[in-house]
């Protein structure tokens, strides 16, 4: 059970550059602070994601069967403010539960402080799931 002001998600295959503008926006006590990811495609080539409220995701390929630079809402590994989506929760599935909880998300948030700035690596890797190589 989280008990600060924000929650982010991370697990062994995330990596987060900095933490310090998102703790000082933590102060502007706005639903979601969203900021650039930096992305990893199969074959290894990596692809950054514009993370804002209201945009729609766009999913275009690199012409090599990954994807390239693209936006999307806001995802999990953004700071949202505990007090406002503390309601919602996670489902009890093993796929889809992150965006299931995103979508009740999205219905209420209304405002957002972006960070100009790849905050957030997923590092993908298809053959570990534990111990990906890092971008």
């Amino acid at each position: 059970y989280c008990q600060g002001k924000y929650v982010m998600w991370c697990d062994s295959d995330d990596e987060l550059t900095s933490l310090d503008e998102v703790y000082l926006a933590t102060e502007l006590d706005v639903d979601v602070i969203d900021f650039k990811a930096l992305c990893r495609n199969n074959d290894g080539t990596t692809f950054t994601v514009t993370q804002r409220l209201g945009t729609p995701i766009t999913h275009d390929s690199n012409g090599r069967g990954g994807y390239a630079d693209m936006s999307r809402p806001p995802y999990q590994n953004c700071a949202w403010r505990r007090e406002r989506f503390n309601q919602f929760r996670f489902s009890d599935k093993n796929y889809g539960e992150d965006y299931d909880w995103l979508k009740q998300c999205y219905e209420i948030a209304q405002t957002e402080h972006y960070i100009d700035k790849i905050i957030y690596k997923y590092n993908f890797d298809p053959s570990v799931s534990e111990a990906p190589k890092p971008i």
